[in-house]
Protein backbone atom coordinates (compact mmCIF):
# COMPACT_ATOMS: atom_id res chain seq x y z
CA UNK A 1 0.00 0.00 0.00
CA UNK A 2 3.08 2.86 0.71
CA UNK A 3 4.53 1.85 -2.90
CA UNK A 4 1.38 2.89 -4.15
CA UNK A 5 0.60 6.29 -2.39
CA UNK A 6 4.51 6.52 -3.38
CA UNK A 7 3.17 6.08 -7.23
CA UNK A 8 0.67 8.39 -6.80
CA UNK A 9 2.82 10.73 -5.42
CA UNK A 10 5.08 10.60 -8.10
CA UNK A 11 2.38 10.68 -10.52
CA UNK A 12 0.96 13.93 -8.74
CA UNK A 13 4.78 15.95 -9.02
CA UNK A 14 4.86 14.89 -12.82
CA UNK A 15 1.74 16.30 -13.68
CA UNK A 16 2.89 19.38 -11.47
CA UNK A 17 5.90 19.61 -13.75
CA UNK A 18 4.32 19.23 -16.89
CA UNK A 19 2.44 22.59 -15.85
CA UNK A 20 5.54 24.40 -14.56
CA UNK A 21 6.96 23.15 -18.35
CA UNK A 22 3.84 24.77 -20.44
CA UNK A 23 3.97 27.87 -18.73
CA UNK A 24 7.85 28.19 -19.45
CA UNK A 25 7.08 27.38 -23.25
CA UNK A 26 4.18 29.98 -23.22
CA UNK A 27 7.10 32.53 -21.66
CA UNK A 28 9.44 31.56 -23.92
CA UNK A 29 7.31 31.88 -27.23
CA UNK A 30 5.93 35.42 -25.63
CA UNK A 31 9.24 36.26 -24.82
CA UNK A 32 10.66 35.46 -28.62
CA UNK A 33 7.51 37.68 -29.83
CA UNK A 34 8.47 40.44 -27.80
CA UNK A 35 12.28 40.14 -29.01
CA UNK A 36 10.96 40.19 -32.33
CA UNK A 37 9.53 43.14 -32.19
CA UNK A 38 11.71 44.82 -30.66
CA UNK A 39 14.52 44.00 -32.77
CA UNK A 40 11.58 45.26 -35.68
CA UNK A 41 11.54 48.35 -34.47
CA UNK A 42 15.25 49.06 -33.86
CA UNK A 43 16.18 47.68 -37.38
CA UNK A 44 13.71 49.19 -39.89
CA UNK A 45 11.82 52.26 -37.87
CA UNK A 46 14.69 53.58 -36.08
CA UNK A 47 15.41 56.29 -34.04
CA UNK A 48 13.38 58.42 -36.09
CA UNK A 49 10.65 56.63 -35.22
CA UNK A 50 10.73 57.30 -31.44
CA UNK A 51 11.35 60.68 -31.97
CA UNK A 52 8.68 61.39 -33.33
CA UNK A 53 6.58 59.59 -30.48
CA UNK A 54 8.57 61.22 -27.05
CA UNK A 55 7.59 64.55 -29.49
CA UNK A 56 4.04 63.70 -29.67
CA UNK A 57 4.01 62.52 -25.99
CA UNK A 58 5.31 65.86 -25.13
CA UNK A 59 2.62 67.54 -27.40
CA UNK A 60 0.13 65.90 -25.68
CA UNK A 61 1.41 66.25 -22.06
CA UNK A 62 1.72 70.43 -22.69
CA UNK A 63 -1.80 70.42 -23.98
CA UNK A 64 -3.06 68.34 -21.02
CA UNK A 65 -1.34 70.90 -18.68
CA UNK A 66 -2.98 74.06 -20.50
Amino acid sequence: MSELKRIVSLLNKISELEKYKKMWENFWRDFDIVYDLLSFQKKYLGPRFREQLLYRKNIIEKEAEE
